[in-house]
């Protein structure tokens, strides 16, 4: 009726009417190494850097090389340089070493630490002679 203006109806819009104008609301989601992860309002024409500008960017101690995986409403990944549709979900992978170095070195550390302060009491009471 609003955007076809050869539709013809029986009714009539008189004074005091109501309409009620339908409106949905399409979204991107963006999840991942990003600093603010989220739903944001679709834009057509937009790319999937815009979506992750939104998002805050990337955390770049945990996203290097800018990797991403895009998916559509269906699940069906995407490459970059496919038009991004409403409901796609684009995720920021983890995948730089010094995040995962830092998830297991202090671990590593603790327990190395502990080894050689016991191997360092052993030696000093003579255990080893």
């Amino acid at each position: 009726m609003l955007y076809d203006s050869s539709y013809r109806s029986q009714y009539f819009v008189e004074r005091n009417d109501t309409l009620i104008i339908p409106f949905r609301q399409y979204f991107v989601t963006v999840a991942g190494s990003v600093i603010n992860p989220g739903r944001y309002p679709y834009i057509p024409d937009r790319e999937w850097d815009y979506y992750v500008a939104l998002a805050g960017g990337f955390v770049m101690e945990r996203n290097t090389r800018e990797v991403v995986t895009i998916k559509d409403i269906s699940g069906k990944e995407m490459k970059k340089s496919d038009p991004i549709t409403p409901e796609t979900t684009i995720t920021a992978k983890t995948n730089a070493f010094l995040y995962y170095f830092g998830q297991v070195g202090p671990v590593v550390t603790t327990v190395l630490g502990l080894v050689t302060t016991v191997l360092s009491i052993l030696a000093v009471t003579g255990v080893f002679n």
